[in-house]
């Protein structure tokens, strides 16, 4: 079985680690399902902003047509990222 979990040092670790032992108690966050509901909720959130980085390095890597294209090809990728990004108008 692979692990999902390391051993941290939550020293090294710093602020961070503090900040959401602190939450946790404040909030009540105790049980496993709730403290992985949160963690899901981070899972999700990563993969929607890789998935955000993932398509500003496309642009990057085709720069040359967004900038034959000019303003337009400026706005263009603007869509691309905003989208990527979830933050349509």
């Amino acid at each position: 079985m692979t692990k999902l979990y390391a051993d941290r040092d939550t020293n090294a670790l710093e602020p961070h680690y503090y900040k959401h032992v602190n939450a946790m108690t404040t909030e009540r966050l105790h049980a496993k399902s709730h403290i992985a509901a949160e963690l899901a909720w981070r899972d999700k959130e990563i993969a929607r902003l890789r998935k955000a980085l993932s398509e500003v390095r496309n642009i990057a890597s085709d720069r040359e047509r967004f900038v034959m294209l000019g303003p337009r090809g400026f706005i263009a990728a603007v869509h691309v990222v905003d989208d990527a990004l979830g933050e349509q108008e």
